[in-house]
């Protein structure tokens, strides 16, 4: 595997998912107005968004909605295309929860509902950005935390001589709809603020900006392990021993290691044991496109244990003096299991939109790897977790449904000569290493089937 991929657009199709009815010919919303919006986004949504997208300036105050930052992807890349004006990241702000605000509503073994809406909005803040600025790193100018908990959003946009301010509200989900209702899971209410307001907002919203902190995402990096004279075996190769703090996004020092999370997700099909692959694009990668691979992400500061109660210091050495403090100070600093495993989580939920407990994530072991052409490595937890199928709710029917870009791929095909040449790096580098430790055990399609799952 190369660099492992952030979910640049995960939420992409998520706004295909739920379901949702095409909604009716309601005219452009007027002051004061609100229109109740089903997933996916409709037409009268859409021209709201557009305005977004071609804003002079945008403020964003409290969680974006995955449906507003998957179809403003789109919409930013038709317009780039077609040589309209799109909205720069340098003329966004997005004001958001401060982290450990958030991290107390985190459930004690899976995220919940409140961090999932505060993960995708800033990782569909960040990725629909950040496409327009390939080689710097968006932080700082572009994300804020303040001090509370506000969970529906208000987009605040200048263009053409004239403020407007729109409210996103998500309304809250309910576990069973009757079988007659057309009403989706969940259901988005757009209201455009009246002019008196948005006056009151903008002397709000300077001083918002005055008290709002830069809201700095920092990924980790790890050294290579040379107290071992010999090659470490298949699948015990990477020791995560903490080296520094790099910013999200950035240049990497040579001879580091990028920590990284994977998951081999599994599926039982009719036809026996499936394993759910990530299609490589340009919209939710950023190398080795057109290739299959397992979902990953790296490992970022909050991943750690207490960073998120208690910020660490924005200057790097001083945090990371602070972590080795709050690990104990101990003689090998190392990343702890739990780190990846909270990646994995939130890459679970970004890609399949699913909340997996962390029990039922299995580690089968660790992989290092080159990147070629480069004095640089990822080193991989391999991980797999089992999705439950039943009438009540089918896992994969969900991701599936959530993400386009997945595929199902029954585990006995993967490395067939139709497969093979599309696997990713570390799919094929390692390929008897996961034969045996992760793909070994599952259960043999039944006999007689032998129709493709598409």
């Amino acid at each position: 595997m190369s660099e492992p991929e952030r979910p640049a657009a995960e939420v992409r199709g998520a706004y295909l998912a739920l379901n949702g009815t095409a909604m009716n010919t309601l005219g452009f919303p007027q002051q004061g107005s609100a229109v109740t919006v089903h997933s996916p986004i409709g037409r009268d949504a859409d021209q709201i968004l557009e305005e977004i997208a071609a804003a002079e300036k945008v403020d964003i105050v409290g969680t974006l909605p995955w449906q507003c930052a998957a179809r403003l992807m789109e919409i930013t890349a038709r317009r780039q295309l077609a040589g309209e004006r799109v909205i720069q990241p340098s003329d966004v702000r997005y004001f958001t929860p401060a982290r450990n605000r958030i991290t107390i509503y985190r459930n004690a073994d899976t995220l919940g509902t409140l961090v999932q809406r505060w993960i995708a909005g800033v990782s569909g803040v960040r990725n629909w950005l950040r496409p327009l600025r390939a080689t710097d790193p968006v932080t700082g100018h572009l994300l804020y935390e303040f001090n509370d908990v506000y969970l529906d959003c208000l987009i605040h946009t200048w263009a053409d001589g004239k403020h407007q301010v729109t409210a996103f509200n998500q309304l809250p989900r309910m576990k069973t709809i009757p079988n007659d209702s057309e009403t989706p899971e969940t259901t988005l209410l757009i209201t455009r603020m009246p002019e008196d307001q948005v006056r009151l907002f903008g002397v709000y919203l300077d001083s918002l900006a005055a008290e709002a902190r830069p809201l700095v995402s920092r990924e980790m990096l790890c050294r290579l392990d040379t107290s071992e004279t010999d090659p470490a075996p298949e699948g015990a190769e990477f020791r995560p021993l903490i080296s520094t703090l790099a910013p999200y996004d950035s240049l990497r020092p040579p001879h580091t290691v990028v920590p990284v999370t994977v998951v081999v997700i599994l599926a039982p099909t009719a036809h026996g044991m499936s394993v759910i692959l990530k299609r490589r694009a340009r919209w939710n990668s950023r190398e080795d496109f057109d290739t299959l691979s397992l979902i990953s992400e790296r490992i970022l500061e909050e991943d750690f244990p207490g960073s998120m109660s208690n910020p660490l210091n924005p200057d790097i050495d001083r945090a990371m003096d602070e972590l080795w403090m709050r690990a104990g100070s101990p003689t090998t600093f190392e990343i702890p299991t739990s780190a990846f495993l909270r990646a994995a989580q939130r890459e679970l939920f970004m890609s399949c939109g699913l909340d997996i407990p962390d029990s039922r994530l299995k580690l089968h072991g660790t992989c290092l790897l080159d990147r070629e052409g480069e004095n640089s490595y990822l080193g991989f937890y391999v991980y797999s977790v089992q999705l439950n199928r039943s009438a009540e709710f089918d896992e994969l029917a969900h991701a599936l449904v959530w993400n386009p870009d997945l595929e199902i791929v029954r585990v006995r095909e993967l490395y067939s000569d139709e497969y093979r040449p599309r696997l990713n790096r570390l799919l094929r580098r390692r390929d008897s290493w996961l034969q045996r430790e992760v793909f070994n055990n599952v259960p043999k399609r039944p006999a007689g089937q032998g129709e493709r799952i598409s």
